[in-house]
């Protein structure tokens, strides 16, 4: 049954998504603005609109695909920890930016990163491994 309802699922996505870039307004100024943004600031479309809406059918749709997932596979393994590492550096970029300092972004981002691999450099859940020499 998850299998069907996947497929069900996804042909859906891909029907309402092709109506919605192809046959709508928010369609067409998603494509201007993919095509050239300054061109289509000029002919009068809202850009940053524009843009935030294409990420919210992004995330939308990215939801889809991992609810999907977690029909056909409900187990949790050792790889949740990238989401875990993922959510980290979100909130960690969230939080610099929201203090104004949104340019130390990549630099907070990176030092995390290194943070990580120097403290636990199998990975957040990962096991410590000894090596036989």
């Amino acid at each position: 049954f998850p299998a069907m309802l996947t497929i069900i699922v996804s042909i859906l996505s891909m029907a309402v998504l092709t109506f919605l870039v192809q046959k709508t307004k928010l369609g067409k100024a998603m494509r201007a603005v993919s095509e050239d943004m300054g061109a289509a600031q000029l002919m009068g479309i809202s850009v940053n609109a524009t843009v935030s809406f294409t990420f919210a059918v992004g995330s939308a749709l990215a939801g889809i695909g991992a609810i999907l997932y977690l029909c056909a596979y409900p187990q949790a393994n050792p790889t949740i920890g990238a989401m875990i590492g993922g959510f980290v550096i979100g909130v960690a970029e969230a939080l610099v930016s929201a203090v104004g300092l949104s340019v130390w972004k990549d630099g907070v981002v990176f030092a995390i990163l290194i943070v990580v691999l120097l403290v636990k450099p199998t990975g957040i859940l990962g096991r410590n491994i000894t090596e036989k020499v």
